[in-house]
C-alpha cells in the first residue's frame, strides 16, 4: 500500500537521483530552474509525471489524484513581475496543493536515466562522451554502435517512441556507427556541423530542427532523424518514475499530454 512521505524526502529522493557533481557545475546555465517550484501541502503520496507544465497537465494531474508532480519543462518565473500565463498556472498549483519538481537540465544530460542516454541505450549504443555545442554546457552524448547499423534499422527501433511526424534525413555514405543524441530543440548550428564531421559522427538523433537544417546535414554528410521535441523527452522521465516509485513507496502516474512537434 502506497504511503504518505514529508515534501522533504521527496525533494531530497529526485535530488539524490540527479543532481551528479559532474552535473551540477553546470544548473547554473539553464535557463529553466531545477528542483522543487511549489510545495503544496507538505506530504507527498501520489507522483505524477509528465514532460511539460500546463494548465492541461495540472488539470490531468488534480484528476488523477496527484497531489506532486515531476516535469521536464517547468514553470518560467520572471524575476519581477508576473505574466499572467505563469500567475494562472501557480495559482492553480497553490490552490490545489501540488507540490511541482522541474528537472530539465539534471534530466537531459543524466548519463544513466537522462533523455539522451535512454535514447541511445533504446538502439543499443555506448555513450563515449558528453556533446558539447560550441561552449555551452553538455546537453547531449556522442555514443557508438557495437556494430554497424543501416539508418532504417535504428528508426525502426526508435519509432514507437517518437512522434510520427518525426523528420528523417538519410545523407551518411555508409551505415551508421558514431553518432551524436541531443534530446529536445538540440539542432546543431553550421559551426557545430562541422566539428562533428571532423569527429566522424554519421547520425544526428534529436527532437526538433529548423528549416536550414536539411541542406547543413545533406552537405556535411550526416544523417539526421529528429524524433519530436515532446517524444525524444518522455525518456528520462518514464526512467525516473519507477526509480522515485520504489525509492518512496508511493504511488506514481504516467499522465500523458502528447504533442507531435
Amino acid at each position: 500500500m502506497p504511503k504518505a512521505v514529508t515534501l522533504r524526502e521527496f525533494d531530497e529522493c529526485i535530488a539524490t537521483v540527479l543532481r551528479t557533481p559532474e552535473l551540477e557545475r553546470f544548473v547554473n546555465q539553464d535557463s529553466l530552474y531545477n528542483g522543487l517550484q511549489t510545495r503544496g501541502l507538505g506530504e507527498v503520496t501520489h507522483v505524477g509525471f509528465g514532460v511539460s507544465a500546463s494548465m492541461e497537465l495540472f488539470r490531468l494531474a488534480h484528476e488523477s489524484g496527484c497531489d506532486a508532480l515531476v516535469v521536464h519543462h517547468g514553470l518560467f518565473i520572471p524575476p519581477r513581475n508576473l505574466d499572467r500565463l505563469t500567475y494562472n498556472r501557480l495559482a492553480y498549483l497553490i490552490q490545489n496543493n501540488i507540490a511541482l519538481w522541474s528537472a530539465h537540465y539534471l534530466l537531459d544530460a543524466h548519463p544513466e536515466i537522462g533523455n539522451n542516454a535512454q535514447i541511445i541505450a533504446a538502439v543499443g549504443g555506448k555513450i563515449v562522451e558528453p556533446y558539447i555545442a560550441g561552449s555551452r554546457a553538455p546537453w547531449g552524448y556522442i555514443a557508438e554502435l557495437p556494430q554497424p547499423q543501416s539508418l532504417a534499422a535504428l528508426v525502426d527501433r526508435l519509432a514507437p517512441r517518437f512522434s510520427p511526424d518525426k523528420i528523417i534525413y538519410d545523407f551518411a555514405d555508409k551505415p551508421i556507427e558514431r553518432f551524436v543524441c541531443v534530446s529536445g530543440k538540440g539542432g546543431p548550428s553550421a559551426e557545430d556541423m562541422e566539428q562533428l564531421a571532423k569527429n566522424g559522427v554519421q547520425l544526428y538523433i534529436t527532437g526538433e530542427i529548423h528549416e536550414w537544417h536539411r541542406e547543413q546535414f545533406r552537405e556535411f554528410g550526416i544523417s539526421c532523424i529528429a524524433g519530436g521535441h515532446y517524444h525524444t523527452e518522455t525518456f528520462g522521465l518514464q526512467a525516473l518514475q519507477p526509480i522515485v516509485e520504489k525509492k518512496l513507496d508511493v504511488k506514481t502516474t504516467w499522465l500523458d499530454l502528447v504533442n507531435n512537434v
